[in-house]
């Protein structure tokens, strides 16, 4: 009888093991949807420079899983969720995401935004670059797009699931104030100073609406994050992944 129980306790170990296993190998499908209000009042912030997000993979780019890997389906709830925001009198859809990720590893913000490039920028992603001094546009591969929606977006799983959500809506580039030259030393200075300036800073000053919010969310569930400006609806579901 002893034996029979043993064997059984086992067994039923096993198969929890076995269950727990599939369901650690499927997959999370992430959706997220901006949405701007219309009717907001809310004053953008000026900031002197524009972030790149460019630490962080761009989801347009082909990854490698276990990478999260961009998605081109929208499920039924977020096709009914774009289409009411689109009727809308009073918002605005503005960018629509989706990827998939394995549940177990660890994923770092992957970077999301739309297509309206308002600057680029010189960088130089190591210490040595090789430029083509042949070609007419020496560099454009080192130019980096700065776009009017950009931002990061994590799932990531502790004890819970976490969205966390870093956004900026660049409403207007401003130009930099430029100091007027006294002298001819005087003006070489100032454009040895502002070709270093290129170099050294990011696009700015610019008026910026941000969204930074971090939430836990429950698989099969519409999240709905918001700020005065901008506002994501979120849907998170558990896929095989086949």
């Amino acid at each position: 009888m002893t034996r029979l129980l043993t064997l059984t306790l086992f067994a039923t170990v096993l198969l929890a093991t076995h269950v727990a296993a599939r369901a650690e190998s499927g997959m999370y499908r992430v959706e997220v949807l901006v949405f701007n209000h219309l009717e907001s009042d809310a004053a953008p912030v000026e900031l002197q420079e524009i972030r790149a997000f460019l630490e962080a993979p761009d989801l347009a780019e082909v990854l490698v899983q276990p990478a999260p890997y961009p998605m081109d389906v929208m499920s039924t709830a977020m096709q009914d969720a774009w289409q009411r925001l689109r009727n809308s009198a009073t918002f605005r859809p503005l960018l629509f995401v989706t990827w998939e990720q394995t549940r177990i590893d660890y994923h770092p913000p992957v970077r999301i935004h739309d297509d309206d490039v308002i600057a680029e920028q010189l960088h130089f992603p190591y210490q040595t670059a090789f430029l083509d001094l042949r070609s007419m546009d020496v560099g454009s591969e080192y130019l980096a797009p700065y776009y009017r929606l950009d931002g990061t977006a994590q799932l990531r799983r502790s004890r819970f699931l976490h969205l966390n959500l870093d956004l900026e809506y660049r409403a207007d580039l401003l130009p930099r104030p430029e100091p007027v030259p006294e002298n001819r030393e005087d003006a070489l200075s100032l454009q040895e100073e502002d070709a270093a300036q290129v170099l050294a800073h990011s696009p700015g000053p610019a008026l910026v609406h941000r969204l930074s919010q971090s939430r836990q969310v429950r698989t099969g569930q519409m999240q709905y994050f918001d700020s005065p400006f901008l506002g994501v609806l979120a849907r998170v579901t558990a896929t095989t992944g086949e």
